[in-house]
């Protein structure tokens, strides 16, 4: 009692002035940075897979940054997801478009070879596959090839490693490179396009062989897909990935532009050309209406602090 009579008057004051604080809003909890909870957005297809009769998005989808998104370390057993009979563009002069947010580890996972996505290529051909080059992000069969644009390295526009890079891919079907029309084949980084990165770092105003310039490549993409190296062991991606989206067509310049304005939590621009979409936030579930998970996977690992290492202009 003789305590109450003493401090009571102490305690009650200090009672008094954090309910005031919490009344303007001093210890409110909204600014408290809380990512996506898995799921949160999906795509609906009411008539079912590959279907866009009455198709739309669900959910919260606000571009909120995910809760999770999935780690690949340097360590066996590498981390990889195999995807199997998706609704990619297999024919011939046909175009999928690729988009995902990475941070490529560059000084654990080395400087030449990591392989962030793929796909395994047609059957008896080589894979198509997205190859990290010294300093270089280009597309690439196991042939030596290595065709795209300047992303790291001293005097690059873009430095790709250690920071959330936006990559955006067109695939074509058929015969790739700069000997083609138009190359046929594009790279984005953080919405640019590849040749304007090319042009200011060296005047090259087209996508450039990073390694030889085989004479004749031809690359088809295959309904399978691997999320960190290929089907071969080495070169697995070391990093963190996030939000991979697969079109069975070509995005515009300004989708991409958009997608990236997006953020690493942003929802798909064209849902009528969606082949699949992986999130990896806290699992390896489909989102695009067409019910693809992960079929093999190995070594996955979900980061939920990563948010900590996200920043992009």
């Amino acid at each position: 009692m003789e305590y109450l009579l003493t401090y009571g008057w102490a305690i009650l004051i200090i009672a008094l002035v954090i309910g005031v604080l919490f009344w303007l809003g001093l210890f409110s909890t909204s600014g408290i940075i809380r990512g996506a909870e898995p799921g949160s957005c999906s795509v609906y297809r009411p008539v079912g897979r590959g279907a866009n009769q009455g198709a739309g998005l669900i959910g919260t989808c606000t571009g909120t940054p995910p809760e999770y998104v999935m780690s690949f370390h340097n360590e066996t057993p590498y981390g990889q997801i195999t995807i199997r009979d998706t609704l990619v563009n297999t024919a011939a002069r046909g175009y999928n478009t690729v988009t995902f947010w990475m941070y490529w580890n560059k000084k654990i996972g080395g400087y030449n070879g990591p392989i962030p996505f793929a796909f395994l290529g047609a059957p008896g051909g080589a894979s198509y596959t997205l190859l990290i080059n010294y300093g270089c992000l280009g597309f690439n069969t196991a042939r030596g090839d290595s065709f795209g644009t300047e992303v790291d390295g001293p005097g690059r526009q873009v430095q790709m490693g250690n920071n959330w890079t936006f990559v955006a891919a067109e695939f074509f079907n058929g015969h790739y490179g700069e000997n083609s029309p138009n190359n046929n084949v594009s790279i984005y980084i953080n919405g640019v396009n590849g040749t304007q990165i090319n042009y200011n770092f060296n005047g090259n105003k087209s996508l450039e062989w990073c390694g030889q310039a085989p004479p004749h490549i031809n690359a088809t993409a295959n309904d399978s897909i691997y999320i960190s190296g290929w089907n071969k062991a080495g070169d697995n991606f070391v990093g963190m990935l996030s939000n991979i989206q697969v079109y069975n067509s070509t995005l515009s310049a300004n989708d991409i532009m958009d997608l990236y304005d997006g953020g690493v939590g942003g929802a798909p621009i064209d849902i009528y050309h969606l082949a699949g979409w992986w999130p990896l936030n806290g699992n390896i579930n489909d989102y695009s209406g067409n019910g693809y998970g992960g079929n093999v996977s190995v070594g996955l690992q979900f980061n939920s602090s990563w948010l900590g290492t996200y920043t992009y202009s």
